[in-house]
């Protein structure tokens, strides 16, 4: 039984933390690289673990089933129906979007999530990240990449610096313990649709930069 402290950093370490009245549904924005590293427990794993830690529901594209509607839609469609947004920023760039080949996924759902006007959260990776050199380079779409993290640094957002998946977890857990309760719970925006993404099939294939689920590669 975990033991009972007003420190979110006290419930991180001894046991889930207390569970809200209504869960938020917390997509999770990311390239399939970092689902992948570090090898034993990756850096996604440790941000589902600092969600549900946190009483909350995780929503990844990682999870979703198939089906014939344009990617990006789909893309939008489940951030709309999120309550937050956690992004994790490394150092590859992923796929581009079928329909907008200038925006990576990662782009895609960080700017519907603003257009919604859900909360932003943005977890960097930093330079001397755990993981093999090939989490760091990426020949192709090093450019973008590096150019669509300095956007976010200057964005108006609270972000912050990682090195580990442990001090992913850490960092996660305490910004969502921070945010306010359900939004639907309040009379505000609504979700359009529910995913329950423990019943849902997704794929993932192959390698390049990310993963490939039922759009192609991420």
């Amino acid at each position: 039984m975990a033991a009972e402290s007003d420190d979110p950093g006290t419930r991180i370490l001894h046991g889930m933390a207390e569970p809200r009245s209504a869960p938020l549904r917390v997509f999770l924005s990311h390239t399939a690289e970092l689902r992948a590293f570090p090898a034993g427990r990756s850096f996604v794993a440790a941000a589902e673990s600092a969600v549900t830690r946190a009483g909350n529901a995780i929503v990844d594209m990682a999870y979703f089933a198939s089906t014939d509607q344009p990617p990006a839609d789909v893309c939008r469609q489940a951030v709309a129906a999120a309550d937050v947004l956690v992004l994790i920023a490394g150092f590859r760039y992923g796929s581009p979007v079928r329909e907008q080949p200038d925006l990576s996924y990662t782009e895609l759902e960080f700017a519907a999530a603003g257009d919604v006007g859900i909360p932003r959260l943005v977890f960097l990776l930093g330079e001397y990240a755990e993981g093999p050199a090939a989490l760091f380079l990426d020949r192709e779409f090093g450019e973008r990449q590096h150019a669509f993290r300095q956007r976010l640094l200057d964005e108006d957002l609270s972000s912050s610096e990682v090195s580990s998946p442990a001090q992913l977890e850490t960092a996660v857990l305490h910004a969502l313990l921070e945010l306010p309760t359900h939004r639907g719970a309040e009379g505000g925006n609504v979700a359009k649709y529910h995913v329950n993404v423990h019943e849902s099939q997704g794929v993932q294939i192959g390698d390049h930069n990310a993963q490939s689920n039922y759009f192609g590669p991420r």
